[in-house]
């Protein structure tokens, strides 16, 4: 169905129209603290339409997972820095880049995006887990190198840990049982409509609550946050896409493994940028246009991959 690969795209763009007209909606219902249980119905829903195979764990698993690792955890921060340089960014602008560049990946979105680009949805959660598992280390030590700073910088293991435990892996395991006590062998349509939309409603919620931080920042800046973002973003698309080729993904491996190895997640981005005590509001606005870029332009990608007969 057509409606249904370009649903997150076109989704997300009314979701930043709506954020910018009417934010005060969207502020409202984000005071009332859903976010967690939208992701947490996301991954049910994900579980649910996932039947999985022994046979979707293989050493091509394992050896793109170290290739992701190396390119999303530790040539991305650097990366960052290079275009940070490149386009001259002020100091708050390119911490913001710094920052989200050396983060893992997202936690949810990126799996939902792999599902509608029919990619590998165990894949995409094994990847998920494991660089944000594998991030936590190694933020604290290749961040400071490109901020050229000895501030301390920590996360908490522990917490991260108990997030992706019962926000991610638990709802995805109920989601999985469900289908099999229900019996039910093939997909509901109507069940894949779930996680995109929540994502959208997510996207739509943080937006408005952010709508005057994004609107007071001088125009040229808000251009050097998005090409940045983009220029970032898009190099390491295409960095996983061309590595998948040596590995000898699978069509559907290759999706999961470009998109979910490309994202950066905004969450842990926020608490890091906490932890640094100098001012944080223009790199903050930053992470949030690299975060909502990443997710339209992953979308409408997700879209023209679906699209494709494998």
């Amino acid at each position: 169905m057509q409606i249904k690969k370009y649903f997150l795209p076109i989704g997300l763009l009314l979701a930043t129209i709506m954020s910018f007209t009417i934010p005060a909606i969207g502020k409202t219902v984000h005071s009332w603290n859903i976010i967690p249980y939208l992701i947490i119905t996301v991954f049910i829903a994900n579980g649910f339409q996932t039947q999985f195979k022994l046979t979707d764990l293989n050493k091509r698993l394992g050896k793109s997972f170290i290739v992701m690792v190396i390119i999303n955890l530790f040539l991305a921060p650097f990366l960052g820095m290079a275009i940070a340089k490149i386009l001259n960014l002020p100091a708050a602008l390119a911490l913001g880049l710094l920052v989200i560049s050396a983060m893992p990946t997202t936690l949810s979105s990126g799996i939902v995006i792999s599902s509608v680009a029919k990619g590998s949805a165990i894949w995409a959660l094994l990847y998920t887990m494991g660089l944000n598992l594998l991030g936590i280390g190694t933020i604290p030590i290749v961040l400071p190198l490109t901020l050229n700073s000895g501030g301390n910088i920590h996360v908490s293991h522990s917490h991260l840990l108990f997030k992706l435990i019962t926000i991610v892996l638990i709802p995805f395991i109920l989601g999985m049982l469900l289908r099999r006590l229900l019996k039910i062998q093939k997909n509901i349509n109507w069940v894949s409509f779930i996680p995109p939309t929540c994502v959208i409603t997510i996207v739509w919620m943080s937006l408005s609550k952010s709508y005057e931080l994004l609107i007071n920042l001088p125009k040229h800046l808000l251009i050097f946050a998005v090409i940045g973002s983009l220029l970032i973003h898009c190099t390491l698309l295409i960095l996983n896409y061309l590595m998948s080729k040596p590995l000898q993904l699978t069509s559907f491996e290759t999706r999961s493994f470009v998109i979910v190895g490309s994202q950066k997640t905004l969450p842990i981005a926020i608490s890091v940028l906490s932890s640094l005590s100098i001012p944080i509001g223009q790199a903050l606005i930053v992470c949030l246009i690299y975060h909502f870029s990443q997710l339209l332009t992953d979308s409408f990608i997700a879209g023209k991959w679906a699209s494709i007969k494998s």
